[in-house]
């Protein structure tokens, strides 16, 4: 469910940013993917520069800062740009 929410954000960034490549990618369908990129946490996003990791988000880390308890899971687009 979790990775639906981020889903739903990284596709209305995509039309905006033509210069970024957004790939998805099924974990179950994909452990080799999985391991290679070390993922243990549901919804990561890796952000790659010159084939190179530079970054990830796990779960909604930073995300829903401030977010009332209970709202974790509602955050503005906005924040995932600015990572």
């Amino acid at each position: 469910m979790r990775c639906k929410i981020m889903d739903k954000h990284l596709a209305s960034l995509a039309p905006t940013h033509v210069e970024t490549k957004f790939l998805k990618i099924n974990a179950e369908k994909a452990p080799f993917f999985v391991g290679k990129l070390h993922v243990k946490i549901l919804p990561t996003v890796i952000f790659f520069k010159d084939s190179i990791a530079e970054e990830r988000l796990q779960g909604f880390e930073g995300l829903a800062d401030g977010q009332p308890k209970g709202e974790e899971d509602e955050f503005p687009t906005a924040r995932v740009a600015a990572r």
